[in-house]
């Protein structure tokens, strides 16, 4: 008999306002739990995002590097076209993996 691989929906994680210090310590805290969870694949909902500081990128990376240690991955979901241009500007698209706010379409 063969073994079905067990597939997990990813963790859904929501940010509004702005992505400072502050937001990205409660953040990664929060993917910490998760990870103590066995949970590793996670959606970072950005919908509600009205800017992003330097410092919350580097903590964005940050918890990738965290989660693929653990065999999984951080995905962005809703950057606004501003938010989505810095990102390629600072070839961070070659890190993240980037969906439409239904979580589940790459752009």
């Amino acid at each position: 008999m063969e073994s079905i691989p067990e597939t997990r929906e990813p963790s859904i994680l929501s940010v509004a306002g702005a992505m400072d210090a502050k937001c990205i310590a409660s953040l990664q805290e929060r993917i910490r739990e998760l990870c103590a969870r066995g949970e590793a694949e996670m959606v970072l909902d950005m919908e509600a995002v009205s800017k992003i500081e330097s410092c919350a990128v580097a903590g964005l990376i940050e918890c990738v590097s965290m989660l693929r240690k653990r065999g999984g991955d951080l995905s962005l979901s809703g950057l606004k076209t501003e938010a989505l241009h810095v990102f390629d500007a600072a070839r961070l698209l070659s890190i993240f993996a980037v969906h439409d706010n239904d979580h589940s379409q790459d752009l």
